[in-house]
């Protein structure tokens, strides 16, 4: 593949947008497929989800022994990035942001415990001091 092919593979920019079914995934796995092939080097793709259950048809593609070798493609949710992005930056914010123990790794809650703890904080502030009156959706959300 030339240069000016693999720019026209990677600086195409694609919207789907289509129900359950359509072939959304199916496109961006051949995608991916396609840009692996096409040499583009593997730390310069990285395929993000919403949720880690909708990447696993990248997963299964990435763990293919047809395809050519070369740099790990990451396979992230929002939440993983984010992750990522504070293991590396913690060495650095930790120290000056004055945390109890800055030399021990931050905690991190599942979306469940989050949701546990905050409600914790505000349920008090609904219903005792009348903060969210106006707001019109479960508690647990």
């Amino acid at each position: 593949m030339t240069n000016s092919d693999q720019a026209r593979l990677t600086n195409n920019k694609i919207f789907l947008a289509g129900s359950a079914g359509t072939g959304k995934t199916t496109l961006a796995v051949d995608r991916l497929r396609a840009l692996i092939n096409s040499g583009i080097s593997g730390n310069s793709i990285l395929v993000l989800a919403p949720q880690r259950s909708l990447l696993k048809p990248y997963q299964q593609l990435l763990r293919r022994a047809d395809l050519p070798a070369g740099e790990q493609i990451d396979a992230l949710t929002i939440g993983g990035l984010a992750r990522r992005s504070i293991d590396l930056m913690w060495p650095l914010v930790a120290p000056t942001a004055k945390f109890a123990r800055p030399g021990q790794p931050p905690t991190f809650l599942t979306l469940e415990t989050a949701q546990y703890y905050m409600e914790k904080v505000v349920e008090p502030l609904r219903t005792e001091k009348l903060y969210f009156d106006g707001v019109r959706v479960p508690g647990q959300r």
